[in-house]
């Protein structure tokens, strides 16, 4: 219960481009690309996400390795 409060608040910015802002969670490791804008297009960098992680885009937030199932949106 303690890790999985505190992974809550473990996020940080790995790195970030003028449209995705890409994390990593310090505790569970998971990252997640977010998109930053709406206004821009850039590909998103899928050679760095892995099975299980996150991206959040305009058409909701998928999980990779899971036939980019939508999570919610």
């Amino acid at each position: 219960m303690i890790r999985w409060w505190k992974s809550l608040f473990a996020w940080h910015a790995v790195r970030s481009t003028p449209v995705w802002l890409y994390s990593e969670n310090a505790v569970t490791g998971q990252r997640m690309a977010s998109l930053r804008t709406l206004g821009l297009w850039s590909p998103i960098d899928r050679g760095w996400l892995r099975d299980g992680d996150i991206i959040d885009g305009r058409r909701g937030r998928y999980v990779i390795g899971t036939e980019d199932e939508i999570i919610y949106g």
